[in-house]
């Protein structure tokens, strides 16, 4: 339980070693919902195998709503799939009224509902956050800044996928890998029909080998598998070269298109409602096999 120590050091110390990550690393904030609109770019996943990232859950939840029959995760930041697993338990164990409010925002009350039904490890820190802080704080401590438009972005919210979602979420297989984006094909056992990279290539320094590297990925796809692989918020943008300048605003700088030939070929870029502004259009970019 070593590690669950080092969660809980880190949570409620402001200073010391054990303080909580200022970046994604492995003790960061988390977000209590996806910033992505989820609901529009995620297709129908009846009987497809996927990859994602655990980030706040919110991913998984929306996967099995759409149908998955297997869903990997991955994440560097060991916060994430203790809260992926507490939304997973909330959606099995409550009722649509009460799962609305609490995946809303965290319930003290609506929580010792349910809490016995945890596995160990999620138990133990979240009794623990639960019982010595209020909910103001653990949000200050645990969550970065809220995306208003939640409900919007989220399948899991409309009634009848949330029960959909709890009749189908023990027959998904589900495994969880600790590893950053580049670590992940250490753990692959099979290939993917779809492989969801939320926004991670907003926090790529390399575009470069970030770019090299979803090129790499193709291999670990089904014949019709995809690889959304950029989320680009408030970008209505169609064509693929221009949306790959924009993943890193000063790798257009020096962009060359010849260099990407087959990354542009097999990217097709669809808009869907912006995920904090519904006036707005934010841009995903998908490469296909």
């Amino acid at each position: 339980m070593e590690e669950l120590d080092a969660l809980k050091k880190r949570f409620r110390q402001k200073t010391n070693r054990y303080k909580m990550d200022n970046d994604f690393e492995n003790y960061s904030k988390i977000y209590p919902h996806t910033n992505e609109n989820l609901n529009e770019y995620i297709d129908d996943l009846s009987g497809k195998t996927v990859l994602t990232v655990s980030a706040s859950g919110d991913q998984k939840l929306n996967m099995i709503g759409k149908g998955a029959k297997r869903i990997d995760t991955f994440d560097i930041n060991k916060y994430s799939p203790l809260y992926e697993n507490l939304k997973l338990c909330a959606v099995r164990y409550l009722d649509y009224e009460e799962g609305y409010k609490f995946l809303s925002k965290l319930d003290k009350d609506i929580y010792f509902k349910f809490n016995t039904s945890l596995a160990q490890y999620e138990r133990i820190f979240f009794d623990y956050l639960f019982k010595n802080y209020d909910i103001d704080t653990i949000y200050k401590k645990l969550f970065e800044k809220d995306c208003k438009n939640y409900v919007i972005n989220n399948n899991y919210f409309d009634e009848n996928t949330f029960y959909s979602i709890k009749k189908r979420i023990r027959k998904v297989e589900m495994n969880h890998y600790s590893c950053n984006i580049y670590q992940a094909p250490n753990f692959f056992n099979t290939t993917y029909d779809r492989i969801y990279l939320s926004n991670i290539s907003e926090y790529q320094l390399d575009t470069n080998r970030f770019l090299r590297y979803i090129n790499y990925l193709k291999c670990f796809l089904s014949d019709e598998g995809k690889i959304y692989y950029a989320y680009l918020y408030n970008t209505y943008i169609t064509d693929p070269a221009l949306a790959l300048c924009e993943i890193n605003k000063v790798f257009k700088n020096y962009f060359e298109p010849e260099k990407y030939f087959d990354i542009i070929e097999s990217t097709e870029v669809i808009n869907v409602r912006g995920a904090d502004n519904v006036k707005k259009k934010d841009s995903v970019l998908v490469l296909k096999k």
